[in-house]
């Protein structure tokens, strides 16, 4: 091993804050779903008057409980990637600030900051497409 005379890419914090959004609500996500999933399946209540109250079908079901797994982990992994600045997380972290635009109000305002300082943040670019970040 030998000593790297390269210097240590410093982190935007605008990048840090998008990181710890994501990774918050990456943990809120697949605590709904552990929550909804729970309810489903009667650990908090009874079975019957859960299914009852709620009226759902089988399918509809399902998709509440995955889509919040699946957002959580793909906000969980795009977290990570803008944390240790790696070159794909840019273009993950667009995708995801695009699809929080419909969640009104915190959704929309916290996708819309996060689009726009992606795209207008030159210090942002930079740290995330360095070939060092692949």
């Amino acid at each position: 091993m030998g000593i790297s005379n390269q210097k240590k890419q410093k982190r935007p914090s605008g990048l840090t804050i998008i990181a710890i959004w994501y990774i918050f609500f990456a943990v809120f996500n697949l605590i709904s779903a552990f929550g909804f999933t729970a309810g489903v399946l009667g650990l908090w209540t009874k079975a019957e008057d859960y299914a009852d109250q709620l009226n759902l079908g089988a399918l509809r079901t399902t998709i509440e409980i995955l889509v919040p797994i699946f957002y959580g982990v793909a906000n969980a992994i795009v977290g990570f990637g803008l944390w240790t600045l790696k070159s794909w997380a840019w273009n993950a972290a667009v995708i995801l600030g695009i699809l929080m635009l419909p969640g009104i109000p915190v959704g929309t305002f916290i996708g819309a900051v996060t689009v726009v300082y992606l795209l207008k943040s030159q210090p942002a670019k930079e740290a995330l497409t360095k070939k060092t970040n692949r």
